[in-house]
């Protein structure tokens, strides 16, 4: 049976806040079993906490957090869509005019800028001050950097040479959102031409898109492992989860 990317309108969750819609998912992916080393021994109600106490600021009042990256005067290319700060347990999702005339939706930055907190979250360092990279990586993010990615010209590359993990894991909760994908789909070979097709119509966040990063193997574990239940369990569709 075909993949079913369609969204119900009957779907209880599409009417739920963002906040609560990545609580539910992660949720479900947790009582299935298989990733507790990304969302057990607390993880999960660390994220959920960070979510609970997360602040959305304005473009001007994150560059006033001393966040001038933050800010919309400067060369178009190099203005960020939303920006989260795991010290504030802060975030801002104001694309400019200009971004979203060229596609950008603050719906989708919203749930990407969430996304961190969450992913963050789950170290339990939101919040503290002088945090390091080290300090606010998760065990979300060492399972995405442990996926291989494409070659590059016949060269090994790593994950970060096309995308930070934390932006993968961003990208991926709002593909999983916005296409209210079931937390219990375990994705196979056959879903891949569609699941791909959807994929490469994704805005990126940078120079590539997940589609981009993969092959198909690469894929199929980002989709079934990553806040996933790897278990043999499979579903033969794509349904909107309840």
């Amino acid at each position: 049976m075909a993949l079913k990317f369609y969204r119900d309108k009957k779907d209880p969750n599409l009417k739920l806040s963002t906040n609560d819609k990545i609580r539910n998912w992660n949720q479900a992916r947790l009582e299935m079993g298989g990733f507790e080393n990304q969302l057990g021994d607390g993880q999960f109600e660390k994220g959920v906490q960070a979510l609970d106490n997360l602040k959305k600021v304005s473009r001007q009042e994150m560059v006033d957090l001393g966040f001038d990256g933050a800010s919309s005067f400067q060369l178009p290319a190099n203005v960020p869509l939303g920006m989260y700060s795991p010290e504030d347990n802060a975030y801002f999702a104001e694309p400019t005019l200009f971004q979203k005339m060229t596609g950008s939706k603050q719906s989708s930055t919203d749930i990407h800028e969430r996304a961190h907190a969450f992913d963050i979250g789950t170290t339990g360092t939101p919040g503290s001050s002088g945090l390091t990279e080290e300090d606010i990586k998760s065990n979300i993010q060492r399972t995405i950097e442990g996926i291989p990615v494409k070659k590059y010209k016949g060269q090994e590359m790593k994950t970060s040479d096309y995308m930070n993990s934390k932006e993968i894991y961003a990208d991926l909760t709002k593909f999983r959102l916005e296409n209210n994908i079931n937390p219990k789909k375990v994705f196979t070979k056959e879903d891949l031409p569609e699941l791909r097709e959807k994929l490469k119509k994704e805005k990126s966040y940078g120079a590539f898109n997940i589609n981009d990063i993969y092959e198909d193997d690469g894929i199929l574990k980002l989709m079934n492992e990553v806040a996933d239940n790897s278990n043999n369990k499979t579903s033969t569709d794509l349904k909107n989860y309840t």
